[in-house]
């Protein structure tokens, strides 16, 4: 029975079949009769709260979210309207029942754009359903859309974007016009929730305010994105041998008397400030004097000030770069960014700073406006590298310097720079912990799990055994990780093999991309492994990617072809059983 459960004939989604299919597949032929009788005679009662759960509620929020923070503004949201006494439900898109989607009158999607373009894991179902052929038209339906992104990446607000495309085209009504967030989106979600309360307290009944929604998204102290703690830096050690071609260091933080928690997947919020001789050096090359007084925001500053702590130096974007050419009538670099090819475009904001730019193209501009035209300074995220149940009151980071040297000067990353370059021990570094509960260690204690890293994306796996070894829980686990050479760039190699030795963790292989003839890659070890990979997944595993984009990809990519050279695999199998692990929760990417 369970073989031919499908979303288009049963009431569940995806995820919920396959936890049926685990928990019912168990069962013997006397329990699966007792069940059956127990159903049954609870039917009265289930036919009752069917009828009572048919109601549509006044408004939905739906929120498609990789990290957590497009969960967290949805369900601020929620609570201000509950507060307002707007009857309101609030779902994940992975939890929610596509079907229904044409029963609702007002939606509100909260959607986050990750990898190429790509929408959430979670979200992928409804994406799906929306895209097919028999996807149904919507007049009823009216909604908005809050799109998070980030104009540094080439598909900004991509997923939000495809999304009011798709709806408008299914005949639903944009209430508003979609607002695309960057990085820096608190002000915008801010408006956005103040406009869809206000709108709601004019049109949709109000009944009795009703207790706050919990999110799933802890949040922990008082100590977050706005209010970030000073935290003291206790150790930063560099982690690569002499001679690699990578600069990672190791970082212990201090949390004591905090009151910040965390969990091995979780990340951390670092404000970082721009370096001061990179800011002396943008001053001067402008001709501008640093007392100059400006405003940030309708607050008033001066221009070192606001360069050093709330403007964006090291990421452009092509608005940047266009809005400083027009504001510093520098017409030659307009006429070479816009000459280039796409590609070409991108290959130049990713290697090039602001100070850059200054100096290839010499310019005068006023002060206001350079500071109007730059983004405003974002906090840089790290995977946590600990487990608090081994730590205690420490937080550690593994952090790789971000180098560019595109016009024969060496730059470096905002917080990288700082992190591992000009922080010793005993300064502070204002930081907050980013909930991340798509990266978790599977609730099933029996559930394998496979370790997929290239580069410092090792960090969280190394929370998840350390957390491991700190409960003594016994589960399966597999490491598959790459980087340049064996004798420089095996990070963490003592403790790994330390780990392997114990049996905590049962394999590791490992791909060094230096170290041989040709160039060999985690995606080549996926490959080589695949039968392996295939007995562990029909064991029920887990396989979480930590790394770069581009590496994610490839891995995927590997993996699916792989899949489809396996006997009776074909490239249509292949790609299902890619997509049944996201659709699953057995998929799980923290990709940068």
């Amino acid at each position: 029975m369970l073989a031919t459960l499908r979303t288009d004939n049963s009431p569940f989604n995806e995820r919920e079949i396959e936890l049926l299919r685990h928990s019912l597949g168990a069962l013997d032929v006397s329990q699966s009769q007792w069940l059956s009788g127990y159903l049954a005679g609870r039917l009265p009662s289930l036919e009752t709260a069917e009828t009572q759960s048919t109601t549509v509620p006044a408004l939905t929020i739906l929120f498609g979210s990789e990290t957590g923070n497009g969960e967290a503004i949805a369900t601020r949201l929620a609570n201000q309207l509950n507060q307002t006494g707007i009857k309101t439900t609030l779902e994940s898109m992975g939890q929610f029942r596509v079907a229904s989607l044409k029963k609702l009158e007002q939606v509100v999607f909260v959607i986050s754009t990750h990898g190429e373009g790509d929408p959430p894991e979670e979200a992928l179902e409804l994406f799906d359903y929306l895209q097919a052929e028999r996807a149904p038209e919507l007049p009823r339906l009216n909604y908005r859309i809050l799109a998070l992104g980030d104009q540094s990446y080439e598909h900004f607000c991509l997923a939000g974007q495809i999304l009011d495309q798709r709806l408008r085209q299914l005949g639903a009504t944009a209430v508003d016009e979609r607002i695309d967030c960057d990085v820096d989106y608190h002000r915008q979600a801010t408006r956005f929730t103040e406009t869809v309360v206000s709108w709601a307290e004019e049109h949709l009944n109000r009944a009795e305010p009703v207790a706050p929604v919990l999110s799933l998204v802890p949040t922990t102290a008082n100590w977050n994105r706005q209010s970030p703690y000073a935290a003291e830096v206790l150790r930063v050690q560099r982690i690569t041998g002499d001679g690699s071609v990578k600069d990672i260091h190791h970082l212990e933080i201090s949390l004591e008397g905090a009151g910040l928690e965390y969990l091995p997947g979780d990340s951390l919020g670092v404000w970082a400030r721009n370096d001061s001789t990179v800011v002396d050096a943008l001053i001067s090359g402008l001709g501008l004097a640093p007392d100059i007084p400006v405003r940030l925001e309708g607050e008033k500053s001066d221009l070192i000030s606001a360069l050093t702590r709330h403007r964006e130096l090291t990421r452009l974007t092509e608005q940047t770069i266009r809005q400083f050419a027009q504001s510093s009538n520098q017409g030659a670099l307009g006429d070479h960014f816009n000459g280039l090819s796409r590609a070409k475009r991108r290959q130049f904001i990713e290697s090039r700073q602001l100070l850059d730019l200054v100096e290839e193209y010499p310019a005068n501009i006023a002060a206001q406006d350079l500071v109007d035209l730059l983004r405003p300074l974002a906090p840089r995220s790290y995977s946590i590298a600990s487990s608090r149940s081994l730590v205690d009151d420490e937080v550690h980071l593994t952090v790789a310097t971000l180098n560019s040297n595109a016009i024969g000067r060496q730059r470096t990353g905002v917080a990288s720079g700082q992190l591992n370059q000009r922080l010793q021990s005993g300064d502070r570094i204002s930081v907050f912990v980013e909930p991340n509960r798509r990266f978790r260690l599977p609730d099933d204690p029996e559930a394998p799990v496979i370790m997929i890293a290239a580069g410092t994306g090792i960090a969280p796996f190394r929370a998840f055994m350390q957390d491991l070894e700190a409960t003594g829980a016994h589960r399966n686990t597999w490491l598959i990780f790459g980087n340049p050479s064996l004798r420089t760039d095996f990070i963490y190699q003592r403790e790994w093999l330390n780990w392997r030795k114990t049996g905590l963790l049962n394999r590791i292989d490992a791909a060094w991309s230096r170290d041989g003839v040709h160039k060999h890659y985690v995606q080549h070890v996926v490959c080589e492994q695949i039968e392996r990979l295939d007995r562990w997944l029909s064991r029920g595993a887990h396989v979480y990617l930590c790394g770069s984009l581009a590496m994610g990809r490839d891995v995927l990519g590997s993996l699916q072809s792989s899949i489809a050279t396996l006997p009776a695999g074909t490239a249509d199998s292949a790609a299902e059983t890619v997509k049944q692990l996201g659709r699953t929760g057995r998929l799980h990417k923290d990709l940068y």
